[in-house]
C-alpha cells in the first residue's frame, strides 16, 4: 500500500487513494491489514460486505461495519472514511415470470432497509460517513 499511495500521490496528489475492498468483510483480514499500518496510506476504506439470504438483521451487518469502524479507530484512523461501494442481499429473485408488481414490492423493502440502515446518508449536501450515521443511529 505503502509504495502505490506515495507513488499516486506524488503524481496526481488530489487522487483518493482508495484501500481495502474485501468482499466478505474478513475481519480479521481487515484487523491484520490496520495493524500493519495500511490504514495511513488510504483516503478510505471500501467494504463489499455481502449478506448473502439473510435480513440486514441476521447477517450482522452493522455490528461488523461498528468492528471495522471500531478496529480502523484503534489503530490510528479515526478520520478515514469507510465506504460501502457494493452490497447486496441475495433475499430476492426476479425471474421472467416475476410479476411487476412483485418487482416493485422487492425494491419497495431493499429500499427502505437502506433508509432504515443509515449505511451511509446525506444531510443536504454534506455526505456523512458510516462513523457519524452509526452514531446518529444510537450504535
Amino acid at each position: 500500500m505503502k509504495i502505490v499511495y506515495e507513488t499516486i500521490k506524488e503524481e496526481y496528489p488530489e487522487a483518493m487513494v482508495i484501500g481495502l475492498a474485501p468482499t466478505m468483510t474478513d475481519i480479521q483480514w481487515i484487523r491484520d491489514v490496520f495493524s500493519l499500518g495500511a490504514g495511513k496510506y488510504m483516503d478510505a476504506a471500501t467494504m463489499h460486505p455481502y449478506a448473502a439470504q439473510k435480513t440486514l438483521e441476521a447477517s450482522g451487518f452493522i455490528k461488523r461495519m461498528q468492528e471495522i469502524r471500531q478496529i480502523a479507530d484503534e489503530n490510528g484512523c479515526e478520520d478515514l472514511p469507510i465506504w460501502i461501494t457494493e452490497n447486496g442481499w441475495y433475499k430476492y429473485t426476479c425471474t421472467e415470470s416475476t410479476s411487476f408488481e412483485k418487482a416493485k414490492e422487492y425494491l419497495k423493502e431493499i429500499q427502505n432497509i437502506f433508509k432504515d440502515a443509515v449505511i451511509i446518508a446525506f444531510e443536504g449536501d454534506k455526505k456523512i460517513t458510516l462513523k457519524e450515521a452509526l452514531d446518529k443511529v444510537g450504535k
